[in-house]
C-alpha cells in the first residue's frame, strides 16, 4: 500500500443530543477503525473542526389509545 491510498469513513450520530442548537465538532484522522479517543497513539491529527446546527429536537413516539373513565358520573 502506498502513502497516497486512504480510506475515508465517517460515522455521525446525534445520540445524546436532546436539544436543538449549535454544536461544535472536531474530526481527527487516525489509523484505527475502532478508536474514538483523540489522545490515542493511532490518531494522526486534527483534520477539521467547525459547528453544526441541530434544527429540531422532536421526540417521536407512539401515542397509545387509552380510554379513561370519568371520576365523576353526573346523572340529572
Amino acid at each position: 500500500m502506498n502513502e497516497n491510498v486512504r480510506i475515508t469513513q465517517l460515522t455521525v450520530t446525534t445520540v445524546g443530543l436532546t436539544l436543538a442548537g449549535r454544536y461544535r465538532y472536531e474530526v481527527y484522522g487516525q489509523n484505527s477503525p475502532t478508536n474514538i479517543i483523540p489522545t490515542n497513539a493511532a490518531v494522526v491529527g486534527l483534520v477539521e473542526k467547525g459547528y453544526v446546527v441541530l434544527q429540531d429536537n422532536t421526540t417521536w413516539f407512539d401515542v397509545p389509545s387509552i380510554t379513561i373513565p370519568n371520576d365523576i358520573i353526573y346523572e340529572p
